[in-house]
């Protein structure tokens, strides 16, 4: 779990720099998630 959020940190430093901030790849997740329990329910 330490690698994943060290590597979640890391990703995300990448992000900021180039003005996208932590709200943006957490909505697209959620976006998602909804999508493919969609998907998974046929509707």
């Amino acid at each position: 779990m330490v690698e994943l959020r060290k590597a979640d940190d890391a990703a995300a430093g990448d992000l900021w720099p180039a003005g996208i901030g932590p709200a943006v790849p957490a909505a697209a997740e959620q976006r998602g998630y909804v999508l493919s329990g969609r998907l998974a329910h046929g509707r």
